[in-house]
């Protein structure tokens, strides 16, 4: 479901509109994807969304961090803390040697 051979970010909860803006001008091929979180089907979230309903699957993928960045096949990126989107699309950018333009 998640496309383990596409690079993604994971939100813990809904994905505000625009959030991870600056990523849209990224090669198709390199920019990842957004899944969210949520509680349920009716939050409005940017992306795709899911449910994990089992509580340690959750703090295994999530543990205190609002954002997980994997790479394509799933390779971490790291986890950031909620209030650090700047930080997800900075150390995306760093990991393909990119720069803001």
């Amino acid at each position: 479901m998640l496309h383990p051979e596409r690079a993604k970010i994971v939100s813990d909860g809904p994905i505000a509109s625009g959030i991870f803006d600056s990523l849209e001008s990224l090669p198709a091929s390199i920019r990842p994807d957004p899944y969210a979180v949520v509680d349920g089907t009716r939050t409005q979230s940017e992306g795709a969304t899911f449910v994990i309903p089992d509580e340690r699957q959750h703090k295994a993928l999530f543990g205190e961090s609002a954002y997980v960045a994997m790479l394509e096949n799933s390779v971490l990126l790291g986890r950031f803390a909620s209030g650090a989107e700047r930080s997800v699309c900075d150390a995306y950018r760093t990991a393909f040697q990119l720069t803001v333009g």
